[in-house]
């Protein structure tokens, strides 16, 4: 009888490793944080276990499969979402429409999709993904129990000139280290891409929580080396800012596959080197051929309030989690 069945593997294991890799590649809600390149080194730097989990019909390939990150707190296991990861859980080899077993409609105990939920909350006390916009319909979720919350960032066409306002315009235009006529313009900014420089994102990543005296939560070390992973599989590049006698400004890492560009890690100093720094991205994806930036921020009002200035629209997302474990559901009710 030809049935659907969940499958875990290790991380280590080979076939299963080109089994997803098969997969991921021909699965329109995949991004770079889907890949084992991103798996593999967010264990490593930030002390995780990998596992995939796949669902599909023993000897077919796999319909659904997804990198699950696990954290073990005290007596609980947790699926957790790592740093520096806006996106991860399941891809579907197809749209989610046909990611069923026979003509059963979404969400129904068959649906490869269902399955794949039902396997990672069987196995987990506690279980937090951040879904990709394009993972468009989250009733599955919501239909196995799990809470789903809205998400969102900016991302649009990287061809950007027909969306940006007039003043934006104007500011990346007097910002810029040369004028139209060649002449240099002395406050102005350098744009420089230097994949060598991970150490500085991280540096930048974190430089905004030392202005205010805050902690960032982990160090720059894992950091670097997660960009690091992203850049020497050719996933990632690095775009840095400077002022005219080379002192850095700012610096981002992005990340990108044929779908999209991923404005990912990385800051600025106060001033208009941000602003650049976006806007020289969606540039170089477009010379590139990427048809599609997304700035990986649209949560926290005074980061939306400055990314939406290059006018790309606001896309939704999801958060999905669920706490399977009673005795953990109790503890986080009391806290």
């Amino acid at each position: 009888m030809r049935e659907l069945r969940a499958t875990w593997h290790s991380l280590d294991i080979a076939s299963a490793r080109a089994a997803y890799a098969a997969l991921l590649g021909a699965s329109p809600q995949r991004t770079p944080f889907h890949t084992l390149v991103h798996a593999d080194a967010a264990c490593a730097a930030f002390g995780l276990t990998g596992e995939l989990l796949s669902v599909g019909i023993p000897g077919e390939d796999p319909r659904v499969a997804g990198v699950v990150f696990w954290k073990q707190r005290g007596p609980f296991r947790l699926a957790v979402v790592p740093p520096l990861t806006p996106y991860g859980g399941p891809v579907c080899a197809t749209s989610l429409s046909d990611t069923l077993s026979g003509s059963n409609p979404l969400g129904t105990p068959e649906g490869a999709l269902t399955c794949w939920i039902e396997a990672l909350g069987d196995r987990a006390d506690f279980v937090e993904l951040h879904l990709p916009p394009a993972f468009a319909d989250t009733r599955p979720f919501a239909w196995a129990g799990w809470d789903v919350t809205p998400r969102h960032t900016y991302a649009g066409a990287s061809d950007w000139g027909g969306t940006v306002p007039p003043y934006v315009r104007k500011m990346v235009r007097e910002n810029r280290a040369t004028r139209t006529d060649g002449s240099p313009r002395p406050n102005g900014l350098v744009l420089q891409r230097d994949d060598s420089a991970t150490a500085l994102v991280a540096d930048f990543v974190t430089r905004p929580f030392r202005r205010q005296g805050r902690e960032f939560g982990f160090a720059e070390d894992p950091l670097e080396q997660l960009v690091r992973a992203h850049v020497a599989s050719g996933l990632g590049r690095i775009l840095v800012a400077a002022k005219r006698d080379g002192t850095p400004v700012g610096a981002v890492a992005t990340t990108v596959d044929d779908l999209a560009g991923y404005f990912w890690a990385g800051s600025a100093d106060p001033g208009a080197g941000m602003l650049m720094l976006m806007a020289a991205t969606a540039d170089a994806l477009a010379d590139d051929g990427i048809p599609t930036i997304d700035l990986v921020g649209g949560n926290l009002q005074t980061v939306s309030s400055f990314k939406r200035r290059l006018g790309f629209p606001l896309v939704a997302s999801a958060r999905v989690e669920v706490a399977p474990s009673r005795a953990l559901r109790l503890l986080r009710a009391l806290r």
